[in-house]
């Protein structure tokens, strides 16, 4: 699990942070974010609800990067994995040109924070 944390990281932190436009950047915030507008259960769907089990993993495994921990330890609905980032992603229009993946991350986390362990 280490590992799969490690690409994440990886991708996230060489991901292009620079102020190019998002029609620019495919996997933008964005572009997501007008994906799941449109076809919510197409590539929207596949998108967040696989970074979702990932997060939901490392909630229950007790990692702090990258995780959510709903209720129960279950995996949210896929419409309500997507209304998440949709809320998130229209009340943040300036993080649009940033990737995707990092969107998701933030919105699921938010709305399913896990306990701080000390």
């Amino acid at each position: 699990m280490k590992i799969v944390r490690w690409v994440v990281i990886s991708v996230l932190l060489t991901a292009p942070f620079s102020n190019t436009s998002a029609q620019q950047n495919p996997n933008s915030i964005q572009v997501l974010r007008d994906a799941c507008r449109a076809a919510p259960a197409g590539y929207c769907l596949g998108f967040i609800e696989g970074f979702g089990q990932l997060m939901l993993v490392n909630g229950v495994e007790h990692h702090p990067d990258f995780a959510m921990c709903p209720p129960g330890g279950q995996l949210p609905t896929g419409g309500a994995m997507i209304q998440s980032f949709l809320n998130w992603a229209d009340g943040h229009p300036e993080a649009w040109p940033q990737p995707a993946l990092a969107g998701v991350a933030v919105a699921l986390g938010q709305t399913w924070p896990c306990q701080k362990s000390n």
